[in-house]
Order: C-alpha cells, then sequence, then structure tokens
C-alpha cells in the first residue's frame, strides 16, 4: 500500500519537534540535502545526523501545522513552533518547509530535498521595511 504522503509530512515535523531524529533518518535517502534558507546547507544523511547533535540543545514547547499540502513526490507544511534555546531563551517563529521525495518504490519514499524558510519576529521590522504609513484597504 502506498504511503499517505500527508500523513509522512506531518510526522517528520512532529519528530523534527519532539527530537525523534531517528525516524527522520529513516525516511532520509543517503544523499539528502536540507537547506535552512540564509542559514545553512546539510548536505549528506551523515551530516544531517551530525546537525542533529546541534538541534537537541533546544527544546519545543509548542508547534501549530497550519496546513499540508501533498502531491505525488511533494510536499509543503506550514506552521509555529516555540523553541527554548541552549541558554532557556524562549523563541517563537513561523516557518514553511518545501520537501521532495523520491520514490524508490511505490510505498517508500525517501527524503531527498528539504527546503526550510523560518521567519523569526523582529519588533519593528515591517515598519522599518515599509515606512510608517497605513497599509493599503483589503478589498
Amino acid at each position: 500500500m502506498p504511503t499517505d504522503l500527508h500523513a509522512l509530512l506531518s510526522a517528520l515535523n512532529y519528530a523534527l519537534a519532539g527530537g525523534d531524529f531517528d525516524y527522520i533518518l529513516e525516511h532520509a535517502a543517503d544523499d539528502i540535502r536540507w537547506e535552512i534558507v540564509g542559514v545553512m546547507v546539510i548536505e549528506g544523511k551523515d551530516a544531517l545526523a551530525q546537525a542533529f547533535e546541534v538541534f537537541a540543545h533546544s527544546e519545543t514547547r509548542g508547534m501549530e501545522l497550519r496546513s499540508i499540502f501533498a502531491s505525488h513526490d511533494e510536499g509543503v507544511v506550514h506552521g509555529t513552533m516555540r523553541v527554548a534555546t541552549a541558554s532557556g531563551e524562549e523563541r517563537s517563529y513561523a516557518f514553511c518547509d518545501v520537501y521532495r521525495f523520491e520514490l524508490a518504490d511505490a510505498s517508500t519514499p525517501l527524503l531527498q530535498h528539504l527546503t526550510s524558510y523560518i521567519v523569526m519576529p523582529q519588533t519593528g521590522a515591517l515598519t522599518e521595511l515599509l515606512g510608517e504609513g497605513t497599509p493599503p484597504d483589503e478589498g
């Protein structure tokens, strides 16, 4: 029976949030490429395992998956997350993860590429970008 890609996308996100890095590694291709836009690129399963050792120093305090879209071999997950850093500071951010899978066979999709867009709110950042003007009317 083919894997439900929607369910797999949800499971991968909850595994990452919960620190179940073994689950992610089980579902990753050997030549996986994960780009966290503007931050880093991780290439290969061994490098991914090493990155997870660093990620283990933060604690997820909450996650909301707002939407999941899945097609034949691609998917997108959009949500928000709250984490405590190694120093104990809590941070919130929004994310959008774009997944592409290698279909080894109909029932075994392996994560080939992951691109993560992470937005951390900055007080006044939008005002600085757009200026002090009033936003246009919607409609």
